[in-house]
Parts: C-alpha cells; sequence; structure tokens
C-alpha cells in the first residue's frame, strides 16, 4: 500500500505516543505538504540527492 493511503491509520494507532517521520514516496513539494496534512510530523526526502549523485545534476533536484 502506499504511503498515504496507511499513514491515517499509523496516526490513530500510535495516538501520539510518538513521533511519525515518514519516508518512502515522496517526489514533491506536494508530496511532503500531503505527509504532513495526514499527521506526519516529519518527512524525509532521498530521492533528489540520489539522483544528483547518480549524475541527475541540478536537474535532479
Amino acid at each position: 500500500a502506499a504511503t498515504a493511503e496507511v499513514l491515517p491509520e499509523i496516526v490513530r494507532a500510535v495516538s501520539g505516543k510518538t513521533v511519525i517521520f515518514v519516508d518512502g514516496g515522496i517526489r514533491s513539494g506536494v508530496d511532503v505538504f500531503k505527509a504532513l496534512a495526514l499527521g506526519a510530523d516529519a518527512v524525509l526526502i532521498g530521492r533528489p540527492f540520489v539522483s544528483m549523485v547518480y549524475g541527475g545534476e541540478a536537474q535532479a533536484v
């Protein structure tokens, strides 16, 4: 299942007892906004950095 599909259930299950970090499936600022709106406390983004390291240069960021 996609992160956005399961995140609300996770947020309900932990009920504020832990901090929720989302990583994976984040491709744009809109995805970051969605994850935060669905209850994530923080969003990790690795794709732009990995793309740049492997030859994407500035266009990958």
